[in-house]
């Protein structure tokens, strides 16, 4: 298992993200920020993966906006789920501090913000030409950790060997963690 790394978390009311089988929140990603391949895109594969848990949970469809729209997100949900760095993660995570494929998951009372060191975001990553590293997708990873520790989702084989619970109240209370 990876490392887990529990911090304290900012006391605030527990975040009700599923009430009655109605999620409370949308997501939040840069997904216009992203350069390269699909596969290579931590965010919008982060966004796509909870998108379809939430689907197959409740039956319901996310909304999607960008940072420079939480304030419009927050007049219409509850409650946001922001994936990746941007100006809203960067004044709760210090991103120079995480490994190479760390992430870090915090709770505030607006939400849960999931975010790591992306290649996709990286202006420098590969650019020189005689550079072939792998892509770093560590808010994906971190998507995946939460949705399996919060909404039970299981993933054994891609595709066919997930399994995407029922979800009817989902409440998560305040923590702060880092994983890599």
């Amino acid at each position: 298992l990876n490392k887990v790394e529990f911090k304290q978390a900012e006391k605030h009311a527990p975040i009700e993200l599923i009430k009655n089988g109605v999620p409370q929140f949308a997501l939040v990603a840069d997904l216009h920020k992203e350069r390269g391949s699909e596969r290579g895109r931590s965010l919008l594969l982060a966004v796509n993966e909870w998108k379809l848990a939430i689907k197959k949970g409740t039956g319901k469809d996310l909304e999607v906006f960008r940072s420079s729209q939480i304030p419009e997100a927050k007049k219409k949900y509850p409650y946001l789920v922001v994936f990746g760095e941007n100006d809203y993660s960067k004044k709760l995570i210090d991103f120079t501090t995480l490994k190479s494929e760390g992430f870090e998951v915090v709770t505030t009372p607006d939400g849960i913000v999931i975010a790591g060191r992306d290649s996709s975001v990286d202006p420098d990553f590969n650019k020189d030409p005689l550079d072939k590293k792998g892509y770093v997708r560590a808010t994906l990873y971190g998507a995946y950790v939460v949705m399996e520790r919060i909404f039970g989702v299981r993933y054994y084989m891609p595709g066919t060997g997930c399994i995407f619970p029922e979800l009817k109240n989902i409440t998560v209370t305040p923590m702060r963690y880092t994983d890599y």
